[in-house]
């Protein structure tokens, strides 16, 4: 069972059928499909970063493209080659194009992380 509307293109992936693919995603039909496959990665990108043009809308405010791959890096690169503008799609957003590749980082320097310094009245006792 992979599941939801963009299925075959997740199928596919996890198959190793091809690279990635696309789908769309209106009520989880990217994120569930990749969920119950091994080896896919898949994202509903923020509205608006992809343009809709000639989709066929299910429900015009939720809709999105977006892709099946196997890693995060090339979600990034894809999403980086088919965001931006598009005079066609009123719905897109302003900017020109957008670089997600290079905002992965895989390291945790520079980063802040808060601990409780008391977690009684955060976490239940089974957790403490």
């Amino acid at each position: 069972i992979i599941g939801g509307s963009s299925s075959g293109s997740a199928a596919a992936v996890e198959a190793g059928l091809v690279p990635f693919s696309i789908g769309t995603d209106t009520g989880d039909s990217i994120r569930q499909p990749a969920a119950w496959c091994e080896k896919v990665v898949g994202m509903k990108p923020t509205y608006g970063i992809i343009s809709r043009y000639g989709m066929h809308s299910f429900s015009p405010s939720l809709d999105t493209f977006g892709f099946f791959t196997t890693n995060v890096s090339d979600q990034a690169m894809l999403l980086s080659i088919s965001s931006g503008f598009d005079e066609k799609d009123f719905t897109s957003a302003p900017n020109k194009s957008y670089d997600f590749v290079t905002d992965l980082t895989p390291t945790t320097k520079g980063v802040k992380v808060g601990i409780f310094k008391t977690n009684k009245d955060v976490f239940s006792s089974e957790i403490q």
